[in-house]
């Protein structure tokens, strides 16, 4: 008898911890990295899952509508730190298209008590010889000058990734290092 007892008291709690993350509609709230949830408005009926990580209060995984721009996940992620460099990402674009987001530091610690403005690239307009010094190979710092006369200027800094050469090794070598603006 007591095992029932205890049984369905874990079956209750459990129950009732999962109810928490459902909103009035049945759909799963956006969640934040501790755990805690948010709301989120859909107005197209459509969720999609997004992370964001960076110089952002609570870097994570959130569930909005596919019509939210990047802006509305700055916001479920509860803001921008201090160090966020705001010039290396466009607050307007949809996140609909995209699967994840990261906003750099505008200065880095070299020491511990010193703070450094990081030199950043414009990957919109810089020329091959610019992309070097922030880290990209030669070949690659062509390619993306290519991509970027083909398909018009870069949208947020993750689309580099979209240029053939450049992959997710070398975005996390140069993501400091680059802005958009």
């Amino acid at each position: 008898m007591f095992k029932a007892i205890l049984i369905g008291i874990v079956v209750t709690i459990i129950g009732l911890a999962l109810l928490s993350n459902v909103d009035s509609n049945g759909g799963v709230l956006s969640t934040k990295s501790d755990g805690t949830a948010l709301d989120s408005n859909l107005d197209d009926g459509k969720e999609v899952k997004i992370s964001i990580s960076g110089e952002v209060l609570y870097p994570g995984d959130y569930y909005l509508s596919s019509n939210a721009t990047l802006s509305d996940l700055i916001d479920a992620a509860g803001g921008l730190t201090s160090k966020a460099d705001q010039s290396a990402f466009n607050p307007s674009i949809l996140v609909g298209s995209h699967t994840s987001f990261y906003i750099p530091p505008s200065s880095e610690k070299e020491s511990s008590c010193v703070e450094t403005e990081i030199l950043k690239i414009n990957i919109n307009v810089a020329t091959t010889t610019e992309l070097v010094t922030a880290g990209f190979t030669s070949s690659q710092a062509k390619a993306i000058v290519d991509y970027r006369n083909t398909n018009g200027n870069f949208v947020c800094i993750e689309d580099i990734i979209n240029v053939k050469g450049v992959g997710q090794g070398t975005f996390e070598k140069v993501k400091n290092k680059i802005t958009i603006n």
